[in-house]
């Protein structure tokens, strides 16, 4: 696709810089055929291809253009950090919510509003989480501007162990985050709602019953743990 553009990567970038103050207008022409030359855009496409594949092979991803002359992998591994941070953080609270709101759908004796629940966990399911972000930073980053855009962190702040850097990097986390949740809720939520389904007629729970345990003992230690936890 990008190859169908007329338009010049290398010349468009740095007429952007260009905007911002960042090159001079008369080194453009210049600038422009040593970074063709530097990022091999004056060879031939099948060459370019070949050279592409052996770059990957050797993970060498090349020099970034936005922030040349560091290197893309440097980029990536800079960000991966925060990235894994927020996935695991967000998969585990969707997965503690999930688990819980999919059992009390399947539960008998749960309340009408759990069960009412069950369409609207379906819907958050079949939603991307990228999706969830793009509709959800629009009004309040960009409109309200309640919560940052980007970045893990703002601008110019030293990162520390203190509550001050902890408060900064939730509030960067936050929008990104709660888009993971509440696509990744309604997934687990039906998994474990057609889990406990086949659960509710296991002998166990049956003599648990029998045994004249609490209906909350029952479901909390007997159904939900043998269901998350299985022995």
């Amino acid at each position: 696709m990008p190859r169908l553009r007329s338009t010049n990567p290398i010349e468009q970038r740095l007429h952007q810089m260009a905007g911002q103050g960042g090159v001079y207008g008369a080194q453009l022409e210049e600038l422009v055929k040593i970074y063709n030359v530097k990022f091999g855009l004056d060879k031939p496409l099948y060459v370019q291809y070949l050279n592409y594949w052996n770059d990957l092979l050797h993970l060498d991803l090349g020099q970034s253009l936005a922030f040349y002359p560091e290197t893309t992998m440097t980029e990536i591994m800079r960000a991966a950090p925060w990235t894994i941070g927020l996935l695991i953080v967000s998969t585990i609270i969707a997965f503690a919510l999930g688990t819980v709101f999919g059992a009390l759908m399947a539960w008998p004796r749960t309340s009408g509003i759990a069960l009412a629940l069950s369409p609207l966990f379906m819907t958050l399911s079949a939603i991307p989480y990228t999706c969830w972000a793009c509709c959800s930073s629009t009004p309040v980053a960009m409109g309200w501007r309640l919560l940052p855009v980007g970045a893990a962190f703002s601008a110019g702040a030293t990162m520390k162990w203190d509550w001050p850097s902890a408060v900064d990097i939730g509030r960067h986390a936050l929008l990104p985050g709660l888009s993971i949740v509440l696509s990744g809720i309604g997934s687990w939520a039906l998994g474990m709602r057609a889990m406990m389904k086949t659960t509710l007629g296991e002998d166990y729970l049956r003599m648990a019953e029998a045994s004249g345990l609490k209906p909350r003992t029952i479901f909390v230690q007997y159904a939900c743990a043998t269901r998350c936890c299985p022995r």
